[in-house]
């Protein structure tokens, strides 16, 4: 049985440094970085019992193994550019655990952001192994840069026409034309807050970029109420919104408009295609309130129950760049 040479305490660390980065609602869980306001006791590492690293450590075996995942990596993790890791859907069910499809269909989201996990802390093993010098690979600084998980080769593909209610927070795959494209803007991930009592900060993660700032002060003994955005605290990512429309067919009756559905891409997604473009979509269907959607809020939001459909690209496949070498 191959030995690694990274301890099980270097492997909870290299987890710790970027579990933020997946899972920003945890904020107090890291390591201090050099010129930050907040003390070392802010932060904790990340419990190894904790069911989240335990799945993430599940995955790292899986990509350790020649016969199951590591041939999937197309990539060298050791590399400092790498920051997005294309996978194929198919071969990672058919090479993953017993109960891998499962979780794929009960819970995408923490499946991605843990398989992600397991390859920074894939990275941070490579990396120690490299590492000749004994004293430097015990001192070895963890690589805090995200990895990206994106999956290819989804199969079924569905037709737009399918998406309803019955497949919200499911991972899907459509293909249609790309009808129309938004401008790419900033969007707010997470922001800290101080208190103007107390002049402590209060941590806000803003999943899916729902807004929702704290209330109240989280130092015990101040709890005030007015807190102002620390905006130099903010982290942002790309953002862009696309309409996608379902292929032309011949079983089409008259007079019928082709449907569409809107797809929010993030990151290094956006500006992955443009209006003429064929492509498959990817990602997890979610569902907005239509009264938010068109930007009102208050008391008459709440009280529609009207939702729309959307989907939350995972990944982008253009067939324009896929004749032209690229995905």
């Amino acid at each position: 049985m191959r030995r690694y040479d990274s301890s099980p305490s270097s492997l909870v660390e290299a987890a710790t440094c970027v579990w933020s980065q997946y899972y920003p609602e945890d904020h107090n869980i890291g390591i201090r970085q050099p010129g930050e306001t907040r003390s070392a006791q802010y932060y904790s590492p990340i419990s190894d019992t904790d069911g989240r690293f335990q799945a993430a450590m599940t995955f790292l075996n899986c990509f350790r193994d020649g016969e199951q995942w590591a041939p999937l990596l197309q990539c060298d993790l050791t590399q400092a550019n790498v920051t997005v890791v294309w996978l194929h859907y198919t071969e990672l069910i058919r090479t993953g655990t017993a109960d891998f499809e499962r979780a794929v269909t009960e819970n995408i989201e923490d499946v991605l952001l843990c398989l992600g996990i397991a390859l920074c802390m894939r990275r941070h093993e490579l990396r120690v192994e490299a590492e000749e010098d004994i004293t430097r690979k015990r001192s070895m600084p963890v690589d805090r840069t995200k990895i990206t998980v994106r999956l290819h080769g989804v199969t079924p593909v569905l037709p737009i026409a399918a998406l309803k209610a019955d497949v919200v927070n499911q991972f899907v795959s459509v293909v249609g034309t790309v009808v129309r494209v938004s401008a790419i803007k900033p969007l707010v991930t997470r922001c800290d807050f101080v208190c103007a009592k107390c002049n402590e900060a209060t941590s806000r993660a803003f999943p899916d970029g729902k807004f929702i700032p704290p209330q109240r002060c989280e130092n015990s003994p101040c709890r005030g109420r007015t807190l102002l955005p620390n905006r130099s605290s903010v982290d942002t990512v790309d953002y862009q919104k696309i309409k996608l429309q379902e292929m032309e067919t011949t079983d089409v009756g008259p007079g019928r408009m082709p449907r569409m559905i809107e797809v929010e891409l993030y990151e290094d997604l956006v500006d992955s295609c443009i209006p003429g473009n064929v492509v498959t979509i990817s990602g997890i269907v979610k569902s907005i309130n239509s009264e938010i959607h068109e930007g009102r809020y208050g008391k008459r939001a709440q009280a529609n129950s009207l939702y729309i459909l959307y989907v939350s690209a995972n990944s982008v496949e253009n067939s324009a760049k896929v004749s032209c070498g690229q995905r």
